[in-house]
């Protein structure tokens, strides 16, 4: 039985338990958990379906003019895919669709689009989007460390993809350019920045939206150009993934519950507070509802949990359940990779914000 086997048959005892409950009309709270997972289909297939079904075109039009030129330079064309796309967003299908080396196009197509392309996607947009204006200078600096350790993530999964040393460091030299060019420029420029990002999340946004209103005619009509990706593939994997969603809000749910005085423990020895460290908790499964938590954490805590978010956010939800769903070997250099980032982007946040809890 291996990794991917095991995470998944423990969130289908959360699952079952969090249906149990609402069989009984949520007497006791996990029922209402257990609906979240669900509820979670509708916003994935406005993410994921126009993604996937751009993703052979794309590759199309990138493969013969892409792969001479990362032949020269000696690194996989996949690594367009993970740098701007997240894995679930379309980042795995294209990584995979362009890769010379499979190896290279699940390791790109995984933990670089889970990271780096989440980032670009998801974490710099929502980041100051769903963050009261007066937290955004610490937005801005917990997103430059999380993307310093962006490259930790990538180099310990990419070794459990048994991936050589210097294969994997001549690979992820784009990765190390690109992530250290965002980092300085939030720290130096963070509105020019904040703006360039903006506009690429704007740009990609209209694409995947146009490309998902053409899946849907050609999934009405049954008149399919040959060259777009499979309307019901994508969404048998939203489903898959909304299953395993289910079990990982039911126990969020529990830990909540349960874990309250050690989170309380944790944040008073980390010089944070309790609400920063049931942020770093919900990170890991969903992201999206910490964004408010900042509202109620300290400033130490605002940096420490926006900087995880970069490297390990949706650690144990949506990225996880879609890797296990479209290839479930993946899953222990996935979670490897993701925890090594995680370590190393709270290990950096508390070392740059230890004046600031000194003065205090």
């Amino acid at each position: 039985m291996n990794v991917g086997t095991v995470i998944t048959l423990v969130m289908l005892g959360f699952a079952l338990i969090g249906a149990a409950d609402r069989a009984i009309g949520c007497r006791f709270g996990p029922g209402k958990s257990f609906e979240r997972g669900f509820e979670a289909s509708g916003p994935l297939m406005l993410a994921m379906i126009g993604p996937f079904a751009l993703a052979p075109l794309v590759a199309r039009i990138l493969a013969p003019t892409l792969a001479p030129v990362c032949d020269a330079v000696g690194i996989d064309p996949s690594v367009i895919a993970g740098l701007f796309i997240a894995n679930d967003s379309g980042g795995w299908p294209l990584a995979m669709a362009v890769a010379r080396d499979e190896v290279l196009g699940r390791f790109f197509g995984s933990i670089v689009g889970s990271t780096m392309g989440c980032a670009v996607m998801f974490a710099f947009p929502a980041g100051f989007a769903m963050t009261p204006k007066e937290k955004r200078p610490l937005v801005a600096k917990g997103l430059a460390v999380g993307l310093i350790t962006v490259p930790v993530a990538c180099f310990a999964s990419g070794l459990c993809f048994g991936i050589g040393i210097a294969a994997l460091l001549r690979n992820l030299l784009p990765l190390i350019v690109f992530s250290g060019f965002f980092a300085a420029g939030l720290l130096l420029f963070e509105r020019i920045t904040v703006k360039i990002v903006s506009a690429m999340g704007a740009a990609l946004t209209f694409l995947f939206t146009a490309a998902l209103a053409v899946s849907v005619f050609i999934k009405v009509t049954g008149k399919d150009p040959g060259w777009f990706g499979s309307f019901d593939e994508a969404v048998e994997i939203i489903g898959g993934i909304a299953v395993f969603l289910c079990g990982a809000f039911v126990l969020l749910w529990f830990l909540e519950k349960l874990c309250g005085p050690l989170f309380e423990k944790l944040g008073n020895a980390t010089g944070t507070d309790k609400t920063s460290v049931l942020g770093i908790v919900t990170t890991t499964i969903n992201a999206i509802p910490m964004f408010a938590m900042t509202m109620d954490m300290n400033d130490r805590g605002v940096v420490l949990n926006i900087a995880y978010l970069v490297p390990a956010s949706f650690m144990l939800g949506d990225h996880l359940a879609f890797q296990l769903t479209v290839d479930s070997s993946t899953a222990l250099p996935f979670l490897a990779g993701k925890l090594a980032g995680g370590a190393a982007a709270i290990a950096l946040a508390l070392l740059l914000t230890r004046k600031s809890t000194e003065k205090k």
